[in-house]
């Protein structure tokens, strides 16, 4: 899940090197079987598909004879990378001879796992003798290698296409210049969304990249769930069981007569999360280690490949019950509904005081996972780590988490300018649990490490805080973060809020997950930008992966839904590299802004991107806005197979970019801008504002398939660096021939005369038809 992925898996050097040699290099990573040792100690009938013991030989290596020797082109996670072996690396034999593809991939093919190679590494002209422990292939591969899981999912029920969408298909992508090339487009990434592999794709994510109907309508959809009055009533377990299309039951409502009972339902919901992890080897404690080293990993610098213990807890998911999980974080949300009632009728002086606890206790009821108490109006303390439940009167409290992530966790402060701290743990975070921390009132303030502010891994958590000026200042994967599990952070009221993190925040899903940042209102600011640097080099640039992105660590796992949605105020968007709508991966991901004058700032692939196999969009509804992206790769754009949108309702709108940006795609992709009216001024470097890259990664001469980029300009006298013209219409055709022809891209501005989009010339893809 680390930044590296992004880099060595990308650009036509390395995709013409794996076109040629992964037939046989690749045959190193996937070699005919051997039936695996049967092992007498296994004591989990999971044990082989966790510890992936299949008996194939595996080095991690994508290789190529150049005039030099065999050289290491491509670096998968494996144990020629735990061994210290690097792209560029030549490889030669014990003695210092030669080696060449064939002599290598024979020798891994008569070997089996733990058979040790000894082999000479040539770097800038040194030579060092090292050893390549042969290891089984199924420790290195991730749920995405893996065939799609067999569920029982509801039938999505698919929104209804835009007006202006759904006018698209005669203005301006169905128009007789591109109506070929756009059929054989939608027909390839139609045929992506549907392959076999991906244990855990999202099927929101499938039908998104499948149809851009279903990308441009889900915005809206979303904004349905949330509209204010009845339907914010709705139970966020409700939302989540749609947006992960899973078949859910209503809870039963809980039926309590005071806080014991309270405390008793508490604990024997805690048990149920416990025994979700029972087919783990270890259990939920093994689980949970492994699983915060994972994520440290991923934020680390320098970034690496996943280790093999990373790919252990990644597989961990096709074992574990996330859909249980869900279900029990819905009857935490139900019970944290009726817990301030039983609350106020609580008063027992004198009762026992659980350790780092301090100020004022009116109740405190033991259980086997910790304590429930509850706190009087003036200031408390409360140490979280021994703690099941709070629920405080009042007061400016503050609560702290040294790092133990327990399986449940309810906090309900009733008002008070309060102060959450957390080394791990919290605050509202869902670490191999489910957790709900509903804060009613004051100006707050979230800090946390990684996996903090509304996160989940493994589990379900809500942070909810209902109004004030409050500021979240947590490190990476927060925010509303999520990996195999859902993970809501919704902060109510009119006033202005900050959010500060690294990166993987901000509305994230990772693998498995769904991620959610909804902010009511007010002049916010959201940053997630400065800390990581950027994995293409780029000097005073940052990676970020944050503010509603859909994430997969390629091509391991598939990414999930990451949504950032702010109903008003003028707000500012901060963010490094991959941010702000968009999906990475099989991921998909949304900005939507309501209203207000807002500024995006962001750098490469930002503002309604998508790339790998994935679809992404921001939506922004009113306002006078700015986007501002650097470098490459933004404002309605796609790379490999990915489907990119920018949509901007009204106001007077100014673009700045990049190349390759503002309705811009590349390597059989597609992008949109659409913005709907208003005076609006478009500066970007060429190939943009309706523009399209090369093809070379899937490209087929004999059937050839080409990117398309497309903006759209519906109303107001706007200005274009490309020189379109009010009332016009470009279409941008790249001569050339073979993998570099077919760059083909269409801008409409307002109204073109008539017949003018009929009589633009057939754009082509490839060999003339």
């Amino acid at each position: 899940m680390r930044a590296p992925d992004l880099v060595r898996l990308r650009g036509p050097l390395v995709r013409s090197l794996v076109a040629v040699v992964v037939g046989a290099a690749h045959a190193a990573c996937t070699l005919p079987s051997r039936p695996p040792v049967p092992d007498a100690a296994v004591a989990s009938p999971h044990a082989a598909l966790l510890d992936g013991d299949d008996g194939k030989p595996y080095v991690g290596l994508g290789l190529v004879d150049d005039d030099h020797g065999l050289r290491i082109a491509r670096l998968f996670a494996g144990p020629a990378a735990a061994a210290g072996f690097a792209i560029s690396d030549y490889l030669l034999d014990a003695e210092g001879a030669p080696l060449g593809v064939a002599d290598f991939v024979a020798r891994v093919a008569a070997a089996a796992p733990g058979d040790v190679f000894r082999i000479v590494r040539e770097r800038d002209g040194e030579q060092l003798a090292r050893e390549l422990v042969i290891d089984h292939r199924g420790a290195w591969i991730g749920p995405g290698q893996q065939p799609r899981a067999r569920r029982t999912d509801p039938a999505l029920a698919m929104p209804a296409s835009p007006s202006w969408f759904a006018s698209r298909t005669t203005r301006p992508a169905a128009v007789p210049a591109i109506a070929a090339l756009s059929g054989d487009l939608e027909a390839m990434l139609a045929g992506v969304a549907a392959v076999a592999t991906g244990y855990n794709r999202s099927p929101w994510a499938d039908r998104a990249l499948a149809d851009g109907a279903v990308l441009a309508a889900w915005p809206g959809a979303v904004q349905q769930t949330l509209t204010r009055g009845a339907a914010s009533a709705t139970p966020w377990y409700t939302r989540l069981c749609n947006w992960r299309a899973q078949a859910c039951s209503t809870p039963a409502a809980p039926a309590l007569e005071d806080l014991a009972g309270m405390a008793q339902a508490l604990a024997a919901l805690a048990a149920a999360v416990e025994a979700v992890f029972t087919p783990y080897p270890g259990g939920r404690g093994a689980l949970l280690e492994d699983g915060q080293a994972w994520l440290a990993h991923t934020v680390a610098v320098p970034p690496g490949l996943p280790t093999r213990d990373d790919l252990r807890v990644m597989r961990a998911s096709m074992v574990l019950d996330t859909a249980r999980l869900l279900e029990l974080f819905g009857a935490l949300e139900q019970l944290a509904a009726v817990a301030p009632a039983l609350a106020v009728a609580s008063r027992a002086p004198g009762v026992a005081r659980p350790a780092g606890v301090d100020g004022e206790l009116l109740a405190v009821v033991a259980t086997a996972f910790g304590a429930v108490v509850v706190g009087g109006p003036g200031p408390n303390r409360y140490a979280m780590d021994g703690l099941l439940a709070v629920i405080d009167r009042g007061g400016d409290d503050r609560y702290t988490w040294q790092g133990a992530a327990r399986p449940l966790q309810l906090v309900l402060d009733l008002a008070g300018d309060d102060r959450y701290v957390a080394a791990a743990g919290g605050p509202g975070a869902g670490l191999l649990g489910i957790a709900v921390l509903r804060d009613l009132g004051g100006d707050d303030d979230y800090r946390s490490g990684l996996a903090g502010c509304g996160s989940a891994l493994f589990g379900f958590a809500l942070l909810d805080d209902r109004g004030g000026r409050d500021r979240y200042a947590c490190g990476g994967w927060s925010q509303g973060a999520a990996i195999y599990g859902g993970a809501v952070l919704v902060d109510g009221g009119d006033a202005p809020d900050r959010y500060t993190a690294p990166a993987f925040a901000q509305g994230i899903g990772g693998p498995g997950g769904i991620g959610v940042l909804h902010d009511g209102g007010g002049d916010d600011v959201y940053r997630a930008d400065g800390a990581l640097p950027s994995v293409y080099g780029t000097p005073g640039v940052y990676f970020a992966m944050s503010q509603g992105v859909g994430y997969g660590p390629r091509p391991y796992e598939h990414g999930g839904l990451g949504l950032l949605l702010d109903d008003g105020g003028d707000d500012r968007y901060f963010a490094g590299e991959f941010a702000q709508g968009g999906g990475y991966y099989g991921g998909l991901g949304l900005l939507d802004d309501a209203a207000g004058d807002d500024r995006y700032a962001g750098h490469r692939y930002a503002q309604g991107f998508a790339v790998h196999q994935a679809a992404g969009v921001l939506r922004d509804r009113r306002g006078h806005d700015l986007y501002w992206a650097t470098t490459a790769a933004a404002q309605g754009a796609a790379w490999d197979q990915a489907r990119g949108l920018l949509i901007e309702a009204d106001g007077d709108d100014q673009y700045r970019a990049g190349h390759l940006s503002q309705g811009a795609a590349a390597q059989q992709a597609t992008a949109l801008l659409y913005d709907a009216a208003g005076a609006d001024v478009y500066q970007a470097l060429a190939p943009a504002q309706g523009g399209a890259g090369p093809n070379e990664y899937h490209f087929d001469a004999a059937a050839p398939v080409c990117s398309l980029g497309l903006l759209e300009d519906r109303a107001g006298r706007d200005r274009y660096s490309s020189g379109l013209g009010d009332d016009g219409a470009r279409l941008a055709d790249a001569a050339g021939s073979g993998v570099a022809a077919g760059q083909v891209g269409l801008a409409v501005d307002g109204v073109p005369a008539a017949g003018a989009l009929h009589a633009l010339p057939v754009a082509s893809c490839g060999p003339a038809r």
